[in-house]
């Protein structure tokens, strides 16, 4: 990890950060249902780097477009590799707005995707038979061979999040603050297990 102040605008200085990390992580598994053993290693290399700009606009202090308050902005960007799946990518921007003494707008959008685990990617399939399941479209219980594991299509899911807060210092008591946040979440593709079996499923 590195960070520090790469310019010197009017309203202040401009600090940056940049990080970059490799992580490798491996499991193995084995299993024994009635004589049927079915073993599985797994491993996935992790290679990431993101970046962070944080910018001055405006500045009550130094004199800089004073009327507006004080304003920064900042920006994040990254990717990572996964050695089992592919790229991933990141970014989002935000501002840091107070517009007078004591009271403070924080407003950020990040976008992000995100890969299945190695188990939902990997895992061996595992034929389990004579599992006893009730069919709720004819009403009746059936036998069947249930089938567990991994399934190495699934594709990645992409997330975007959206926050904004505000908050207001009081003069007196000393100490008090007022501060409200609002959140939206947003998924496309999302991952999740299988759901618990209903007639329309």
């Amino acid at each position: 990890t590195m960070a520090g102040r790469v310019a010197q605008l009017p309203a202040g200085p401009v600090s940056a950060s940049l990080r970059a990390g490799y992580r490798q992580r491996g499991f193995r598994s084995r299993s024994d249902r009635a004589g049927t053993i079915v073993s599985g290693r797994l491993s996935r290399g992790e290679l990431s780097n993101r970046a962070s700009l944080d910018i001055p606009v405006a500045s009550r202090d130094r004199g800089v477009l004073d009327a507006v308050g004080d304003l920064s902005v900042n920006v994040t960007g990254g990717a990572t590799r996964l050695s089992d799946f592919g790229w991933l990518t990141a970014y989002g921007f935000g501002a840091n707005w107070s517009p007078f003494e004591r009271f403070n707008l924080i407003a950020s959008v990040n976008a992000e995707e995100a890969a299945p685990s190695q188990q939902q990617l990997r895992d061996p399939l595992v034929f389990t038979p004579g599992v006893t399941v009730f069919d709720f479209v004819r009403g009746e219980t059936a036998l069947v061979t249930e089938i567990a594991g991994g399934n190495p299509d699934l594709r990645g899911e992409r997330r975007r999040d959206l926050k904004l807060g505000l908050s207001y210092e009081f003069d007196k008591p000393a100490g008090l603050r007022l501060s409200t946040d609002y959140f939206r979440n947003g998924a496309a593709t999302p991952l999740s297990a299988f759901p618990a079996l209903t007639a329309e499923v």
